[in-house]
């Protein structure tokens, strides 16, 4: 049975009984007529890499709790019992949707939407929240569309916490078809639906890649999409934070310590107030280590920063924890730990104000110092 219909070109694999529906519908003015022939395929592998400009970011920390903000977002639910708020707790903060009649939708406001026509990353933690259902499970979804609303093209992934996922899309000029997913065994992407998921969409020109915590799920080619608009929608309970959209080179400026002595990256997640490394971070730390194995006479100073989030205290010995974790998971790919030095400068050193959520995004970072030789 099929989760969403119109189904175009499914994937369907066990994931982890609320749907969630990551609808990225994507409208352009120009779809290859062949896409058709395009190609998908289900890889159990992690090789997700952030763009580097990161043109929208929150983590809701800086509103009261409450309704988002009219100057952020464009909010619409129609459902009179329907609740789109920020809640909180003392580690972090997050967006709770919930709704039990008419959909509701969230539509961050881009301050360029070209930003998003070509090539980007978008990344999210997401959980389900506890909600009773209705008899009829169908009716009970969330979506994240990207689209133009001159257009109707389509693509989009379902997970339910039934234990299962599915990937479609459809292009303008083309009819959408349904057609039964192909169901594929639970050990390439186990999730329990009770906890927090990262998920992370990756689109180069008609390329759609889309990972869940360590597996890539989606690896797609074959219709070129050109978005201006992204929006969250449905009309199930479920719980967001850490929403960042990036467009730019992706990130890989590994040179810039031969060339400029220093590399600044914001491609080494944390986990919230921690120093544990993401996934995708240590997918970055490995290349790094590889690049350091292959230019062995090369030092680093590793320096955390912090936005300025929290006391100035807490932040400099956050910044500290996490640039001793870097250098650990170095000496762990096999780099000599005397080739690295360590230091936490917390809120000290911001690049941008703090006075953004985006500028927030950008002091939040890594930096790697090339050590002269005496």
């Amino acid at each position: 049975m099929s989760i969403f219909k119109p189904m175009i070109s499914s994937v369907m694999f066990k994931v982890s009984s609320h749907i969630l529906t990551l609808l990225l519908v994507v409208v352009a003015p120009i779809c290859n007529a062949q896409s058709n022939a395009g190609s998908e395929t289900l890889i159990d592998t992690f090789d997700f890499v952030p763009r580097t400009h990161v043109f929208f970011s929150d983590d809701f920390s800086q509103y009261p709790t409450g309704r988002l903000p009219a100057e952020r977002y464009i909010v619409k639910c129609e459902c009179p019992d329907g609740s789109i708020l920020v809640k909180k707790s003392e580690h972090y903060s997050w967006l709770y949707c919930y709704t039990h009649c008419a959909p509701y939708s969230i539509k961050p406001i881009l301050n360029n939407t070209d930003l998003i026509r070509d090539s980007f990353t978008i990344e999210l933690d997401y959980a389900f929240a506890s909600a009773t259902l209705a008899p009829d499970k169908s009716w009970h979804f969330v979506y994240f569309h990207l689209l133009n609303p001159t257009d109707t093209s389509l693509a989009y992934i379902t997970v339910n916490k039934d234990g299962e996922c599915s990937f479609g899309h459809t292009c303008p000029g083309r009819e959408k078809y349904n057609r039964e997913p192909t169901v594929i065994s639970s050990h390439i992407a186990k999730f329990d639906g009770r906890g927090w998921h990262h998920l992370a969409i990756s689109y180069q020109t008609g390329n759609v890649s889309i990972f869940i915590d360590k597996h890539r799920l989606v690896a797609y080619s074959g219709c070129s999409i050109f978005p201006s608009e992204f929006r969250i929608g449905g009309r199930d309970a479920f719980k967001i934070r850490n929403l960042k959209m990036a467009t730019g080179p992706l990130e890989r400026p590994f040179s810039d310590i031969i060339t400029q002595d220093k590399l600044v990256t914001h491609a080494i997640n944390f986990e919230v107030n921690k120093a544990a490394i993401a996934l995708s971070g240590k997918r970055y730390l490995k290349e790094l280590a590889n690049f350091l194995s292959e230019h062995t006479d090369i030092k680093l100073e590793i320096s955390g920063h912090t936005d300025n989030d929290g006391t100035p205290e807490n932040n400099l010995k956050l910044s500290q924890a996490r640039a001793n974790a870097v250098k650990k998971h170095l000496t762990l790919l096999g780099i000599d730990e005397s080739r690295l030095t360590t230091k936490g400068y917390g809120e000290s050193r911001p690049l941008k104000p703090n006075s953004s959520p985006e500028g927030k995004q950008e002091n939040r970072r890594v930096e790697f110092r090339k050590i002269r030789m005496p």
